[in-house]
C-alpha cells in the first residue's frame, strides 16, 4: 500500500513538473492568440492600437507591456494542474463504478469503451466545477494589457481573484462557464427575423453581454433586430407577444424559476406566447445522455422533464400548447398565457408584426 501512494506521489509529481514546463514553454504563443481573440473587445485597446496580426502583436507586447507579460496567467494555468488532475483520478474512479459496473471489457468491450469515455468526460466536467476560477483568472490577466501599476487592471492572481470576488461574489468567479454564444451575439434573432419578415425581436441581456453584440453584427443593419441591457431578475422585462428562453432555465435551481416566471407571468397577457428550448430529459431521468453529462458541471441549475417544466409554468398561469423532440441538441415547449377569465387560449397578435422578446 505504501509503495503504490510513493508509486502515485512520483507519477503526479512528475506529471506536473512536465505540465508546468510544457505550459510555461507555450505560454507566449497563448497570451499573443488570446490578445488576438479579445482585442476587438478589450477597452484597455483602443480601435487604434489594435494588433495587426501574430508578428506585430509579439513585437509590441515586450515594448509595451514587458517581456516578462508574455507569462500574464501562466502562474494561475500552472497551480490549476494539479487539483486537476488530482480530482480527475478521485471522480474517475467514482464514475467507473458507476458507468462500467458489471461490464467485462473483453466480452462488452463496445460498452467498456463508451463506459471509460463518460467516465472521462464526466470527471473531468466535476473536476472543472472546483478549478474554473483558475482558469477564469488566467484568461483575465492574459487578457490584462496595461502595463505596470495602476495601468494595469490586476497585479496578480491573488489580486484578481480578489477583485472579482469582491465587485461580483462567488458566481463573478464562474461567468462564462457555461457560455451561451448565440445568445450574446444575436444570432438566434436574425434568424428569426430572416425567416418571418413581419417579426420585431428584442434581445434582453445582461449590459456587459450586450455590449459585446457589435462584435459579432451582420453587415447589413436590421432595424427589426433590437438590444436591450438588464438583469432579467432585477429589470423590467420588454413587453412581447412571444418569448424565448433559450438554454435559460436549465442555468437555474426551481427556486431562481419561479422568480424569473413570476415576472414573466405579470408582463404577459392573456394568449402571450412562451417559448422553453432546452434537452428534455424523459420522465425517468436517464436520458438523453448529453442532457446528464452536461448536468454534471452545474453549480446551481438541472435538467428537466417535460412534466418538470409543465408543472413549473403551470403555477404561473402557462398551458402548454405543443412539445417538440428533435432527437437534436434541442427540444422545444410551447406555452401559452391563460386567461382566468376564459378558459380558451390563443396565440394571436393585434397587429401585421408580432414582437418577440429573446431572453438570453
Amino acid at each position: 500500500m505504501a509503495d503504490a501512494a510513493i508509486s502515485f506521489a512520483k507519477d503526479f509529481l512528475a506529471g506536473g513538473v512536465a505540465a508546468a514546463i510544457s505550459k510555461t514553454a507555450v505560454a507566449p504563443i497563448e497570451r499573443v492568440k488570446l490578445l488576438l481573440q479579445v482585442q476587438h473587445a478589450s477597452q484597455q485597446i483602443s480601435a487604434d492600437k489594435h494588433y495587426k496580426g501574430i508578428v506585430d502583436c509579439i513585437v509590441r507586447i515586450p515594448k509595451e507591456q514587458g517581456f516578462v507579460s508574455f507569462w500574464r496567467g501562466n502562474l494561475a494555468n500552472v497551480i490549476r494542474y494539479f487539483p486537476t488532475q488530482a480530482l480527475n483520478f478521485a471522480f474517475k474512479d467514482k464514475y467507473k463504478q458507476i458507468f462500467l459496473g458489471g461490464v467485462d471489457k473483453h466480452s462488452q468491450f463496445w460498452r467498456y469503451f463508451a463506459g471509460n469515455l463518460a467516465s472521462g468526460g464526466a470527471a473531468g466536467a466535476t473536476s472543472l466545477c472546483f478549478v474554473y476560477p483558475l482558469d477564469f483568472a488566467r484568461t483575465r490577466l492574459a487578457a490584462d494589457v496595461g502595463k505596470a501599476g495602476s495601468t494595469r487592471e490586476f497585479n496578480g492572481l491573488a489580486d484578481c481573484l480578489g477583485k472579482i470576488f469582491r465587485s461580483d461574489g462567488l458566481r463573478g468567479l464562474y461567468q462564462g462557464f457555461n457560455v451561451s454564444v448565440q445568445g450574446c451575439t444575436g444570432a438566434m434573432a436574425y434568424e428569426l427575423t430572416d425567416a418571418h419578415p413581419g417579426l420585431l425581436v428584442t434581445v434582453f441581456d445582461l449590459p456587459r453581454v450586450i455590449e459585446m453584440r457589435r462584435h459579432f453584427q451582420p453587415r447589413a443593419h436590421n432595424e427589426r433586430v433590437t438590444f436591450v441591457a438588464g438583469d432579467f431578475f432585477k429589470d423590467d422585462l420588454p413587453q412581447a407577444d412571444l418569448y424565448i428562453l433559450a438554454r435559460i432555465l436549465h442555468d437555474w435551481s426551481d427556486e431562481k424559476v419561479h422568480v424569473l416566471l413570476n415576472k414573466l407571468s405579470q408582463v404577459c397577457t392573456p394568449g402571450c406566447g412562451l417559448l422553453v428550448s432546452e434537452i428534455l430529459l424523459d420522465e425517468e431521468r436517464r436520458r438523453p445522455s448529453r442532457a446528464l453529462f452536461q448536468a454534471l458541471s452545474m453549480t446551481e441549475g438541472k435538467q428537466r422533464s417535460a412534466r418538470e417544466y409543465n408543472d413549473l409554468l403551470e403555477k404561473h398561469g402557462f398551458a402548454t400548447q405543443e412539445i417538440k423532440y428533435t432527437n437534436n441538441l434541442l427540444d422545444a415547449m410551447l406555452f401559452i398565457k391563460k386567461d382566468s377569465n376564459d378558459k380558451r387560449t390563443l396565440l394571436a397578435s393585434s397587429s401585421a408584426s408580432i414582437e418577440t422578446a429573446e431572453l438570453v
